[in-house]
């Protein structure tokens, strides 16, 4: 029997499936921009919400129209006829920031309290638990085996295309780090702590601030970047929903012309030096990757230039992929315009989905 390399290093890729036990998937976001608008109807009604609730209104009759998220947001940055395209792209963020920060917060009302109306059949009071529950309890399970005292596992690393908090609110529910010292743990691109050098990336993977183990290939809902820096608006998870409205609201009132909350959400196929920036670690991450675990990632067609990209020059030898059954088929075929074949045809298919997967040899104490 050979013997693993304990080694090895691993990276993580994460995609919207990774979160599914807490936050929609592209085509629930519809209803769960309506289960916000109630809940700020009915509790919110102190503040200014009028065009705030008018714009998610329009921001949901419009995705109506389309199959994803991505599908209108690439619509409206290619379709300059319309001057105001821009503007519905930047509410749109806003919207998706609010939304997030929405999900991923306490509320001081249960959802399911409210938010079923008489003979609305579409939901059952299950996934409205789900859509008030903060995070995928997977996180936790995840980061309690691969945290190594108060650092991340320096074998590990993690590439994700969620712009949500989730990585981070795990790390914070087993350290009690908040959100602002999570650089204490393990670096996060973007955080608003963190800070580059300029000029070539290493190859080195230990954790310095040229390169860090987490990298947000969308960026974060919540992060803005203004003047070089970063900044928030979570700080850790005994915060609820209702004492970072205001602020959400004054965001919404700069997608005109942002002046200091410039939202860090990008869509795949927008390039900036920020973007470039995470793509770049991405691949330098990718370059030293020798098992790759995808947990919840389709590799779908707006993705796919990027996923090019960070997968050329690879040395990956080992391939799992978590996915429901009815997935895997077709993310496997979508994998082709990343991947060789070769490595695809050994990719082992992982059908528990209740726990994060992970390879043996990372788990501590494993003795091959």
């Amino acid at each position: 029997m050979q013997k693993e390399n304990s080694m090895d290093r691993i990276t993580y890729l994460l995609g919207a499936g990774a979160s599914f036990n807490a936050l929609p998937l592209t085509l629930e976001i519809p209803f769960h921009l309506e289960i916000m608008e109630n809940y700020i109807n009915k509790n919110l009604r102190e503040f200014p919400v009028d065009t705030l609730i008018g714009d998610i209104r329009d921001l949901r009759n419009q995705l109506n129209e389309y199959n994803t998220i991505d599908g209108y947001a690439r619509m409206l940055s290619q379709n300059r006829v319309n001057s105001e395209n821009k503007l519905k792209l930047s509410k749109l963020k806003s919207i998706l920031c609010c939304l997030f920060m929405f999900e991923q917060l306490k509320k001081k009302e249960l959802i399911w309290s409210f938010a079923i109306e008489p003979g609305d059949n579409r939901y059952d009071q299950t996934n409205y638990s789900r859509a008030a529950r903060t995070i995928d309890p997977r996180y936790k399970s995840f980061f309690a085996k691969i945290l190594n005292g108060p650092r991340l596992d320096e074998r590990i690393n993690i590439i994700s295309w969620n712009y949500d908090i989730q990585l981070e609110i795990g790390i914070e529910n087993n350290l009690g780090f908040k959100y602002d010292n999570l650089n204490d743990s393990c670096t996060i691109y973007p955080h608003p702590t963190t800070r580059h050098k300029t000029g070539d990336l290493l190859n080195d993977l230990a954790i310095h601030d040229c390169l860090p183990q987490i990298v947000k290939l969308n960026g974060t809902a919540g992060i803005f970047f203004n003047k070089n820096s970063f900044h928030n608006i979570y700080l850790d998870q005994n915060e609820f929903f209702e004492d970072r409205f205001e602020t959400l609201l004054e965001i919404h009132k700069e997608t005109i012309r942002y002046s200091k909350y410039n939202p860090y959400l990008r869509f795949a196929w927008e390039q900036d030096d920020l973007t470039k920036r995470a793509l770049e670690y991405a691949q330098t991450i990718f370059r030293n990757t020798d098992v790759l675990v995808v947990i919840g990632y389709s590799f779908p067609d707006f993705n796919r230039t990027i996923d090019y990209q960070i997968f050329r020059d690879n040395r990956i030898k080992e391939i799992f992929v978590q996915l429901p059954d009815t997935d895997i088929d077709t993310v496997k075929y979508s994998m082709e315009t990343s991947l060789d074949r070769s490595q695809i045809d050994k990719v082992k298919h992982i059908k528990n989905l209740n726990e994060f997967f992970i390879p043996r040899q990372f788990i501590p104490n494993y003795q091959p």
